[in-house]
């Protein structure tokens, strides 16, 4: 007897109720224990709740905004997907009773709630794919729904468990302990679109539906994201081979490249920005140590893809076969490391793969729908064999646990006194973390100061804030725990600039702005008992503050003028023969020549189209590259700027340098400097150059300023979004704070009212490019239901 629709309705409910208390019944401890703290960690996930806090608060309902609190200040929402973002935000202004950190934890509770039964319906769905044009006979009785039901039991197993393999981002504990928060979100839309395109040439409703949750796991996590786009062309692929002729196939393509090209375009609004700012990102690789992941899941990995591929060959079930396809592309691509193969893309391909547990569990189940596993019987005995098994797996082989003292610590360290100490006296702070503490409650005193509007020197998101390149390295210096994952730099773990004698780390954080050092490391607390330029304020459990004697504030008019650099930025890969702005960056920081010697870069001008007089606001130039549009008057312009002033010229292939190069032999201001490809010769360069501007400030001061225009020092990061209102000229400086110039004698805040934040003209493209697609859908679907009323 086939089920009626409200019966199929009830079943499902009754599975989501039972699995949702099997669920709550394993990790009930943790469950209470998080839903009960004031805050939410796990590493990653106090940056996802105070940022999207901060969001909610001050930029919603307009999709990008900057966030001033963290790492210099950032644009969002750069680099991470916004649906996890905008989601919670919109439900708090629906709610606005209801907390903003109890909306995001009942979005992670509830995900694990919802994976298992969403798990059962794509699964009774990919049971029943067949080949484009056949009709499904498939009944819905309790023999189609017995297997499904399996499924979910055991992706029960995957949601509770934890591990080596909690790094992959798939588990309750993952999203918890670890703050794999969007990521573990994800997995539902990914699962549901998996689910829809098994009907996607017979229903539209189907289409519209597989294409919705493409686009909203496109715009929720972008590593479990990418998965789904591999999947996607994989299962077109499996079914065009199934086709069994050409036009069958081209239709076939032309459908999936339709809805789905169609979803793809219509997440524009957050894709063109991103792309259009892409060198603004810091984002780099990053790889995973596969001897971690337990060995139970890499076998049920190896046992189900090859059954079921072979059963969906023999069922002629594309879908199914298409997911294992591209399931097993990632995986080894991942195993070997691809992602390394493309450095200057952000790709954690390990993560891709959070989706496979449960894809695992779907293969499993689609055993006894197969073979002669028909009768009900059978299919009980079968699934109850599995469930014991996965079960004697569980209590043996993963290992359980909660990991209160992640949480529970919290309680005895006197976090909330020391958020309330700095609070009342505002100021930009550097929490430095040890081995014995770890992360997880540093990172809750960032998210918690940064709500409060206090600057910290960090947070999750350090991707989109090239200046956490240099804030970041000065928190390792007064750390034991060198906390940089994701980025690429050479300085935050380099002994040489993390271990100076403490004056000298003291007097970089000075220069960056940082007024708070919150130590915990003895051998730091010990330094700074000692140092001349910190005062011990007071001990919050195990936590030391002291304050940095005249701390800078965040705008401040500038003693010497800083050089000009026309150099290439990359925050990525530095290739070996590159002498870039980044890197001149970081060897004022390593010889400590900041906060005495002020790099700025030029934002992309022609050297011959710039003023001279703009041009004296510098004490001198460095070339690392050498636009100009016209060498006879870039080259006039040169040698009048070096009739007082330096330029340093490093050796490239220009006319522009060879000119240079000849001038410099009756000019000593032109400096040249030849070079060498080998990695270590280019970073001597440009130590040498930095070291030479260095000695010149000491030995002769800089040129006298005689006009009445000064630097002003923005402690803020560089963005090419920030403007001002006289459309002056503002430049990125070290470490990629913002330089602009103002009258001698303007008043700091003169000074920033002068800055705007404007929205880049992407963002206006890419909405205007959702905003079209989206219309044009209505217009189809409005027409298509007119016509067929007439």
């Amino acid at each position: 007897m086939d089920f009626t629709k409200r019966q199929k309705i009830l079943l499902y409910a009754i599975t989501g109720t039972v699995l949702a208390l099997i669920l709550y019944l394993f990790d009930r401890k943790l469950i209470h224990l998080y839903m009960s703290l004031p805050f939410l960690s796990g590493s990653d996930g106090s940056g996802h709740w105070s940022i999207g806090e901060y969001y909610s608060a001050h930029i919603f309902p307009k999709t990008w905004g900057w966030i001033p609190v963290w790492s210099g200040g950032m644009p969002f929402p750069q680099f991470y997907p916004p649906f996890f973002f905008f989601f919670n935000a919109l439900v708090a202004h629906i709610f606005p009773w209801v907390e903003y950190l109890t909306i995001s934890k009942l979005l992670v509770v509830g995900s694990a709630f919802l994976i298992p039964i969403t798990v059962v319906w794509t699964a009774k769905q990919l049971f029943r794919a067949r080949r484009v044009g056949e009709e499904n006979t498939t009944h819905s009785n309790w023999s189609t729904y017995i297997p499904a039901i399996l499924a979910g039991v055991l992706s029960v197993f995957v949601v509770t468990t934890v591990g080596g393999q909690s790094s992959l981002g798939f588990t309750l504990q993952a999203a918890i302990n670890k703050g794999f928060v969007p990521q573990f979100f994800a997995l539902i839309p990914i699962l549901l679109c998996l689910g829809f395109v098994s009907h996607i040439h017979t229903s539209r409703f189907a289409r519209y539906a597989s294409g919705l949750f493409f686009f909203i796991a496109l715009l929720t996590n972008v590593h479990t994201a990418l998965l789904l786009v591999v999947v996607i062309g994989s299962i077109a692929l499996t079914e065009m081979c199934f086709s069994g002729n050409l036009r069958t196939a081209y239709h076939i393509l032309k459908r999936y490249a339709l809805v789905f090209g169609i979803a793809g375009f219509s997440a524009s609004f957050w894709f063109f920005p991103l792309f259009a700012t892409y060198s603004y990102l810091t984002s780099v690789p990053l790889t995973f140590e596969w001897d971690r992941i337990d060995q139970s899941l890499i076998s049920i990995f190896l046992i189900s893809f090859p059954i079921a591929t072979y059963l969906s060959i023999r069922r002629k079930n594309p879908v199914v076969l298409g997911i294992i396809v591209g399931i097993s592309i990632i995986a080894v691509a991942s195993i070997l490391r691809m992602d390394q193969k493309f450095p200057y893309l952000p790709f954690h391909m390990y993560r891709w793969l959070a989706i496979t547990p449960y894809v695992c569990m779907i293969l499993i189940a689609y055993i006894p729908d197969s073979f002669n596993f028909r009768q009900k019987r059978s299919q009980i005995f079968f699934s109850i064999l599995l469930i014991l098994g996965a079960a004697y797996i569980y209590r043996n082989e993963i290992r359980i646990y909660t990991n209160g003292g992640i949480y529970l610590r919290y309680m005895s360290e006197r976090v909330d006194d020391l958020i309330s100490y700095i609070q009342k006296n505002p100021g930009l702070t550097t929490i430095g973390t040890d081995e014995d503490l770890g992360r997880n409650a540093s990172f809750i005193i960032d998210a918690k100061l940064g709500l409060l509007g206090v600057p910290t020197t960090t947070h999750i998101i350090r991707e989109s804030a090239p200046s956490g390149l240099f804030l970041a390295p000065t928190r390792n210096t007064f750390s034991s725990v060198f906390e940089m994952a994701g980025v690429r730099t050479y300085i935050g773990k380099t002994e040489n600039f993390t271990r100076q004698p403490i004056e000298l780390r003291i007097n970089r954080a000075r220069g960056l702005g940082i007024r708070y050092i919150v130590a915990s490391d003895p051998g730091v607390v010990g330094a700074l008992s000692t140092s001349t330029g910190a005062t011990f304020i007071q001990k919050f459990g195990p936590r030391y503050l002291y304050e940095i004697q005249d701390y800078t504030p965040k705008t401040s008019a500038l003693e010497v003028l800083p050089t000009l650099a026309f150099s290439p930025l990359n925050f990525k890969v530095r290739p070996a023969e590159e002498l870039n702005f980044t890197m001149l960056g970081e060897q004022a920081l390593m010889q400590n020549a900041f906060p005495y010697v002020y790099i700025a870069r030029d934002p992309d001008r022609n050297i011959d189209e710039i003023p001279l007089d703009e041009l004296k606001h510098f004490s001198s130039i460095i070339f690392t590259t050498y636009p100009y549009k016209n060498i006879d008057t870039a080259l006039s312009q040169i040698q009048e700027y070096t009739k007082d002033r330096i330029v340093y010229a490093v050796e490239q292939k220009s006319p522009l340098f060879l000119a240079l190069q000849k001038e410099s032999l009756n000019n000593k201001n032109i400096i040249v400097y030849k070079r060498n490809i080998k990695e270590k010769n280019i970073r001597k360069l440009s130590e040498n150059i930095v070291g030479e501007i260095f000695r010149s400030i000491q030995k002769n001061g800089v040129p006298s300023n005689q006009t009445n225009v000064v630097p002003y020092y923005i402690r803020q990061t560089y963005y090419p979004w920030w403007n001002r209102v006289d459309d002056k000229m503002i430049y990125a400086v070290t470490p990629f704070y913002t330089l602009t110039f103002g009258d001698k004698g303007s008043s700091t805040s003169t000074i920033e009212s002068t800055l705007v934040f404007k929205t880049g003209r992407s963002v206006h493209i890419g909405l205007g490019v959702t905003l079209a697609l989206l219309l044009g859908m209505i217009y189809v679907e409005v027409r298509r239901l007119y016509l067929q009323k007439n």
